[in-house]
């Protein structure tokens, strides 16, 4: 709560804990996500998130071990 503003983006590995998403809306964040990809072990790749965001990035949610692959 102490880290959004309105339009803050929060960067989250897809898939994700269906939660998180509603989260961050809550707050009046915007989710967004870095994929990932069953064939390379649902991995978060600093690229995939790289790309993910822009200049209304504010954070970037880690969950280890993500939930809901474990990784």
């Amino acid at each position: 709560m102490g880290l959004l503003d309105p339009g803050d983006e929060v960067v989250m590995s897809n898939p994700y804990y269906a939660c998180y998403p509603n989260f961050v809306e809550y707050l009046g964040g915007e989710p967004v996500f870095a994929y990932t990809h069953e064939e390379e072990g649902f991995g978060l790749e600093p690229g995939a998130v790289a790309g993910a965001m822009t200049s209304s990035s504010k954070a970037i949610l880690i969950n280890s071990p993500c939930n809901p692959t474990g990784t």
